[in-house]
């Protein structure tokens, strides 16, 4: 009903719409940009004005300011709550991963959560960013790489994606109405190690494998 009120549809591209959320089962979704539930305009600062605009209409040097404030908020909460399930320690960590598409800083958010969560000065940090849905799997394969070559190594991965940030107005097309209704802002973490960090691993990783699959054009149309 927000998009289809934002997006002024016509009631067939409307129910278009609906079909499409309706199928994606998705029942609650969450967004760094509160303003959305205060109407679609709403008030932004930024270092010079305050202005009342959709955040596609922010800068990008803005954007992504939110983006970093945001985004280490919800990675140290991912990583608090994945700690309390296992056996590891913060000092025990020894790589940090982090994945994203949506949004980037030099040298990167990872290196101030380091600071924020006091890890060891010596602990690597990379990001993979910019590869989209499957990004979480390059990453769960980068940190098995590093295990493989440390059997020491405790690497924490995380996986932070701000989508909310960047919508706008002006997306009316079919794909990104589809990408507006299935991604939205969160954070997920995981502990990988060839040691015991758990009471029990939840995930064994075992091998990996690529495989290019062709979309049907058809579906977006």
């Amino acid at each position: 009903q927000y998009l289809a009120e934002v997006l002024d549809l016509s009631p067939r591209r409307k129910q278009w719409l609906q079909e499409r959320v309706h199928a994606s089962g998705i029942r609650r979704r969450h967004t760094c940009v509160p303003e959305f539930m205060d109407g679609f305009n709403y008030e932004c600062s930024s270092d010079t004005a305050t202005t009342s605009c959709d955040p596609s209409s922010h800068s990008l040097n803005e954007r992504m300011r939110r983006y970093e404030r945001e985004a280490l908020k919800l990675a140290e909460g991912a990583t608090a709550s994945l700690l309390k399930r296992t056996d590891a320690r913060l000092d025990e960590i020894t790589h940090v991963i982090w994945v994203t598409c949506t949004g980037f800083a030099a040298p990167g958010p990872a290196q101030a959560l380091s600071d924020r969560l006091g890890l060891q000065d010596h602990v690597h940090h990379v990001q993979v960013g910019f590869m989209g849905c499957g990004a979480a799997l390059q990453g769960l394969r980068l940190a098995d790489a590093y295990c493989a070559s440390d059997p020491d190594a405790v690497v924490l991965l995380l996986c932070v994606e701000l989508c909310t940030l960047h919508f706008g107005s002006s997306l009316r097309s079919a794909e990104q109405m589809i990408i507006a209704t299935h991604f939205a802002d969160g954070a997920a973490a995981a502990l990988i190690s060839r040691r015991q960090i758990a009471p029990s691993p939840t995930l064994c990783l075992r091998s990996f494998c690529s495989l290019k699959l062709h979309a049907d054009p058809g579906l977006l149309t």
